[in-house]
């Protein structure tokens, strides 16, 4: 249970919120289980559980060929698209990762 001011950090709007344990995940389906054993891509987790990874791709006009990041913050995508759009972003809380832009 987090309080309103921890679901603020996390943008919430709505004044409930519910994430799931990250063994679990929610589920749409009209019968069966609402909460199941997760498996593969699933939705209802905070973005900063530790355990939770997933890819970006960034390709087009400004970005370098084949660069490869090991790992890289939501966060951070903000500032990256920012630049590309030559869009003054001064309270950012990522960073422009080195490598991205293209020469």
């Amino acid at each position: 249970m987090l309080s309103r001011k921890d679901m603020l950090k996390f943008l919430a709007v709505p004044p409930v919120a519910l994430a799931a344990d990250p063994i679990a995940s929610f589920s749409t389906a009209y019968s069966g289980e609402a909460i199941r054993s997760a498996g593969g891509g699933t939705h209802g987790h905070f973005p900063d559980f530790h355990n939770m990874h997933t890819g970006f791709v960034a390709w087009g006009a400004g970005i370098k060929e084949s660069v490869h990041v090991s790992k890289i913050g939501m966060e951070d995508i903000a500032p990256l698209v920012a630049r590309l759009l030559e869009i003054d972003l001064e309270d950012a809380d990522g960073i422009l990762m080195p490598g991205f832009l293209a020469d």
